[in-house]
């Protein structure tokens, strides 16, 4: 199942203090593995 977040959404969540994360994908390299994964939480402060 694929969710998504609208813009809203986004910002709702960032200011009520949780963490936004989004898998990105993997790649092969030569001798490894890359994945990509982002994570997004608002500054202390």
């Amino acid at each position: 199942m694929t969710r998504y977040l609208t813009e809203d959404q986004l910002k709702t969540n960032l200011r009520l203090g949780r963490t936004v994360e989004q898998w990105l994908g993997a790649s092969q390299e030569e001798n490894y593995i890359v994945l990509r994964w982002v994570s997004i939480e608002k500054e202390a402060g």
